[in-house]
């Protein structure tokens, strides 16, 4: 397993663009190559690292991409008084908000509703006492914002389960290994793909493709002998 940064000079050297233009060595992701600067590197890296999992998880290879890595706890937030609105630290890292439970109480957990039965009238007559909450979008804050039933006279202190985006992993600062196993090869194999048609070169595409399919296919057939 590596770092984004660490899998974006990883990349680097597989496209032959490991020298600045003064010819030293790079070893900081965040340097400009001869060939790639470092922004349209992180780009094409993105970009394939998107198309990678979404073959993954299409096509349930679950050995090789840790879908646990996504989910985090405790993750601290507010539910505020008299709104019931729920305020989170970073809320443009979640992508999912799965349970929330107040701080301390094991038993005031609050399970998700859709937004439909949050705001319909079977719930307006019990909306101050029972313990659920909803996502929804603010069309003045142009966000998605969550809100708890649950009316209090004072702030709630509370912890939420959550979900976050693959794009968590993928900056140059995140420090956390990205959630994918033995399979550096077949990540590089995408980059240089998308390097190519970026390159217009559509004959190492071609060759890019059939390599990804056999790889592929060699964990599809893994799959099968371990069920």
């Amino acid at each position: 397993m590596l770092t984004f940064s660490e899998f974006v000079l990883s990349a680097r050297e597989r496209l032959h663009d490991l020298r600045d233009a003064s010819g030293v060595v790079i070893t900081d992701a965040s340097k400009d190559g001869i060939r790639w600067t470092s922004v349209l590197l992180q780009k094409v890296c993105i970009s394939a690292l998107h198309e990678m999992s979404r073959a993954l998880i299409g096509l349930k290879l679950t050995n090789h991409y840790n879908e646990s890595a996504l989910t985090r706890l405790p993750v601290p937030c507010t539910i505020k008084k008299t709104t019931g609105i729920i305020e989170f630290a970073d809320p443009d890292k979640i992508y999912k908000v799965l349970r929330i439970q107040e701080a301390g109480d094991r038993s005031a957990i609050y399970d998700p509703v859709s937004s439909e039965d949050f705001f319909s009238n079977r719930y307006r007559s019990t909306y101050v006492n029972e313990k659920f909450f909803t996502a929804y979008f603010n069309e003045d804050t142009k966000k998605v914002e969550h809100r708890s039933s649950k009316i209090s006279a004072s702030d709630i202190s509370a912890e939420a389960v959550i979900k976050v985006q693959l794009d968590t992993f993928y900056t140059l600062a995140s420090t956390d290994d990205m959630p994918f196993m033995d399979i550096e090869d077949l990540m590089l194999d995408y980059v240089e793909k998308d390097a190519d048609i970026i390159q217009h070169d559509p004959t190492q595409v071609q060759i890019l493709r059939e390599e990804i399919k056999f790889k592929i296919g060699m964990l599809i057939n893994e799959g099968v002998k371990e069920s």
